[in-house]
């Protein structure tokens, strides 16, 4: 089921709303009155505490990375969420709340109604906006989020495509053609080498693993468009995977030729003319010039093998 703000916007979920309550009979009313209170309090209450347990943390956290964990110890931040059966990146994310905003930012961002009239900053729109660098950042990221009615995700796109999408310069141009081994060996090494570093550093991380981040999602934020990405990403990664274990095998084939080559070069010769001219023929006219060649004999036969040879 697709969000109605993708489609009917702010002003729609606000007309809808009003319908719906028009509709309702008092008593019903009541009730909703009691639940919005109720809900208004639970996001506030929600937002709030992480604050607060981000300031707890907040020393334990800068001991590990800036004083190499000379008061609490190493891996302090993973003995602790040890003992909350939750994971570190838990505590990690609170810490970055309080970094980015004072108590009383934070309770009064928990307050904010964005444009439709409904729809509240929750806790999971504070996690996107906190993985910006800059006061300035995140101030402009929120105003985007409350003129558009942004879910966190909607919101996390956003942030994506304005602040995090340096990945994306290079599209539409062709990728570079290696003209000899070493530059397509070198091509490939970087491939390698990029996907390495990235699965190392961020998607191998529990802070920022796909694990963590859908985990963390809203229940409004799962929806068809999710499962459409969730889907290339499966169906391109198992792709990914099998070109992968070809060009290894590739790889593994030439390396082998290159060593055998090494220890025997007058194999070097000899495939180089079987790939060109791969006929029975062709093959015992190689044997006879090279055995021309190796007899030394001065003239015009030798030459000529000689030369032959040299084309090859």
């Amino acid at each position: 089921m697709s969000d109605k703000r993708d489609s009917k916007g702010c002003k729609g979920v606000l007309a809808e709303c009003d319908h719906i309550r028009e509709e309702m009979n008092e008593a019903l009313r009541s009730k909703l009155d009691s639940c919005l209170k109720w809900f208004k309090d639970e996001n506030t209450r929600t937002i709030v505490n992480r604050w607060h347990l981000g300031e707890e943390i907040r020393e334990v956290y800068e001991d590990e990375k800036k004083g190499n964990g000379q008061k609490f110890g190493k891996d302090s931040i993973k003995r602790l969420s040890f003992f909350f059966r939750e994971d570190p990146s838990v505590l990690r994310q609170s810490y970055y709340l309080a970094k980015a905003y004072t108590k009383n930012q934070v309770e009064e961002l928990a307050n904010t109604v964005m444009s439709d009239g409904v729809t509240r900053i929750s806790y999971s729109h504070l996690r996107q906006l906190i993985s910006l660098a800059t006061e300035e950042q995140r101030e402009e990221a929120l105003k985007a989020a409350l003129c558009g009615c942004f879910t966190s995700a909607q919101l996390g796109e956003y942030i994506h495509k304005k602040y995090g999408g340096k990945q994306d310069r290079g599209a539409g141009r062709k990728p570079a053609i290696p003209k000899t081994a070493n530059e397509v060996i070198s091509q490939q090494l970087q491939f390698v080498d990029d996907f390495e570093s990235r699965n190392a550093k961020v998607w191998n991380d529990k802070r920022s693993s796909l694990s963590t981040r859908v985990d963390e999602l809203d229940p409004e934020d799962y929806n068809e468009q999710l499962v459409k990405k969730l889907t290339e990403l499966a169906y391109r990664m198992r792709i990914l995977e099998k070109e992968a274990g070809e060009r290894a095998e590739e790889a593994e084939a030439k390396l082998e030729q290159v060593k055998k080559a090494l220890k025997n070069p007058a194999m070097l010769v000899k495939s180089k003319f079987e790939s060109e001219e791969d006929d029975d023929d062709t093959f015992s006219e190689y044997d006879k010039a090279l055995k021309r060649a190796r007899s030394g004999k001065s003239g015009r036969g030798a030459k000529s093998a000689n030369r032959q040879l040299q084309t090859v």
